[in-house]
């Protein structure tokens, strides 16, 4: 007799391995009768050219292809060629202009926040990309809100730029001068009283050696980032803030009043005629310095070599925030027409993986807030291990100050000579900030006058 359960077993895997057969032979790209099925290959899409273009100073087709890691990108685009177009004038506005009196189409441009909101402000550049940041899948909330809020409101609602890099200052310390004179390290999370009582302690003079305990490496980035979030004008006049808005005597008194009340500081002044530089730093003058964090080229050739260390710039006593960020923006120009291709160059620009590169191999502060990418900073160079990203997110970053495009007028009074004036004791600050206003309020009234 036959066993029913055994008949069915073998009916199974009868059925089991005809099915399998099947499969197997439609993997293989065999359709009816055994012929092989043909599958049309994907079009290949239509090369197109893009020109990308900054008004930043000092870079190269070279420094611009680093940037956008150009291996990477003629990869993952190959139908998009990239033209580099770097600045061509010392004014970002004329390098620009020159580009569209020529003809030459602007499809991707991108600068500093204030030279950026000032340019595509005045060649009506700017163009809306919340419509692609949707399709592409680009998360606002992926960034700081410090960095993506451009408070213009010529653009309200709209996004006319996404920032690819940020800029945040950090303190430089000379580990050589505090040892010298047995002072202990600076720490993250000082305030201005602390930096000043650390500064007297340092600033001397040693036979024909002069120490200067603190120096700004440029004031423009102290006033463009400064803690308070405090704006260059006046939202309700449009004109200067400098006497309207008390914040600024704050600020002028921690930058060019206490710094200099030393003796030795304003005997160094009127010798040099000038104010400290960051080579004063890298020469052994200047103990701590206020600067930028260096990305790349010959400063940070320099330091490679230097004994030094970073921690957080100072913060005003009662506040937590550290500085404003001071980011770099790209956007779709309104006059390309190439704008899909444009935005898919800018997406990979914002990727975690663009973003990894730029923090780890070029020391370039990531746009996004990730930490696991901001952890990166500077990990694939010689300043590996050195505090930035400690230095850098110790405090919280301060809300982006409300930014006109008479922004770099205002701030452009702040010159050398003025500030050398205050603090040699020449003029007392509000003389300082009245004079400024004035000089700054008839500056923007010529250039609104244009």
């Amino acid at each position: 007799m036959r066993n029913p359960m055994r008949r069915r077993l073998l009916l199974t895997l009868a059925a089991s391995a005809i099915a399998a057969s099947v499969w197997a032979g439609c993997s293989n790209g065999q359709g009816e009768n055994g012929r092989e099925r043909q599958t049309a290959p994907p079009a290949p899409k239509e090369t197109v050219e893009l020109n990308v273009t900054t008004g930043a100073g000092g870079s190269t087709v070279a420094d611009l292809e680093s940037l956008f890691n150009a291996d990477a990108l003629r990869k993952k685009f190959p139908h998009i060629k990239l033209n580099y177009i770097p600045k061509n004038d010392t004014d970002a506005l004329k390098s620009i202009q020159s580009l569209l009196v020529t003809g030459t189409p602007i499809d991707i441009y991108f600068d500093s926040i204030y030279i950026y909101m000032n340019t595509i402000e005045q060649l009506q550049l700017g163009y809306d990309m919340s419509a692609e940041l949707k399709v592409y899948n680009i998360d606002p909330n992926r960034y700081d809100p410090s960095s993506l809020n451009i408070a213009n409101s010529s653009y309200a609602g709209k996004v006319i730029g996404i920032p690819i890099t940020n800029t945040v200052p950090v303190l430089y310390y000379n580990k050589e001068i505090f040892d010298r004179f047995g002072v202990p390290y600076p720490k993250n999370g000082m305030t201005w009283d602390d930096l000043f009582e650390i500064a007297n302690k340092l600033t001397r003079t040693e036979g024909d050696k002069t120490y200067l305990g603190f120096a700004f490496s440029f004031y423009h980035h102290f006033f463009h980032m400064n803690s308070l979030s405090t704006p260059y004008i006046d939202s309700k006049t449009g004109l200067s803030a400098y006497t309207s808005n008390p914040d600024w005597k704050r600020l002028i008194d921690v930058s060019a009043v206490r710094l200099y009340e030393n003796p030795v500081y304003k005997d160094w002044l009127k010798e040099n005629k000038r104010l400290p530089k960051f080579d004063d730093f890298l020469q052994g003058t200047v103990a701590m310095q206020f600067s930028q964090v260096y990305g790349g080229g010959d400063m940070l050739n320099k330091l490679e070599s230097f004994n030094y260390g970073v921690v957080s710039t100072p913060i005003f006593a009662g506040t937590n925030t550290g500085t404003q960020p001071y980011p770099t923006y790209v956007g779709i120009s309104a006059t390309s027409k190439h704008k899909q291709e444009a935005m898919e160059i800018i997406s990979y620009l914002v990727s975690e993986e663009h973003q990894t590169y730029l923090a780890r191999d070029k020391g370039a502060i990531p746009a996004i807030k990730d930490d696991e990418v901001r952890k990166q900073l500077y990990e694939g160079t010689p300043l590996k291990g050195k505090g930035f990203y400690e230095a850098i997110y110790h405090n919280p970053l301060a809300p982006l100050a409300e930014k006109t495009i008479y922004d770099e007028t205002a701030r452009s009074v702040f010159d050398s000579a003025s500030i050398i004036k205050l603090a040699t004791g020449q003029t007392d600050i509000n003389t300082f900030l009245r004079e400024a206003e004035e000089r700054a309020n008839k500056k923007i009234e010529q250039v609104k006058n244009k």
